[in-house]
């Protein structure tokens, strides 16, 4: 009797339990190009993600937007600022870099790895 409780049990946390997902760090630049006009440059990120996760991962914003408007927007889409550098004369500095952690089946990691490896 105690066996098939404790295999209900085992059953039940397993059914329950998420499954446990790769994690990678991706980043990008943000430049500040003066008024209204903002770059978000990926990097090889184009390149490498599949398709499935770019939609989630990357963002252009709409022409004229402020680079405020830009960084919190991202932020909204879980990116974080690392560093900002650079200075345009104003209280903006000139570009900022961002980071962002996604989750990644070992499928979509290994398929990373091989296109980073053909870069």
């Amino acid at each position: 009797m105690a066996k098939y409780i404790f295999a209900l049990l085992f059953i039940a946390t397993s059914l329950t339990s998420p499954a446990q997902s790769q994690k990678i760090t991706v980043f990008c630049r943000v430049a500040n190009r003066g008024f209204s006009k903002v770059d978000v440059n990926y990097l090889v990120l184009p390149k490498i993600l599949p398709d499935s996760l770019k939609a989630s991962v990357m963002y252009q914003p709409k022409k004229g937007n402020d680079v405020d408007v830009v960084l919190m927007r991202m932020s909204m889409m879980g990116w974080k600022v690392v560093t900002a550098e650079g200075n345009l004369g104003s209280s903006y500095p000139a570009s900022y870099l961002l980071s962002k952690e996604i989750n990644i089946s070992d499928a979509e990691k290994a398929a990373v790895a091989k296109r980073l490896d053909q870069l």
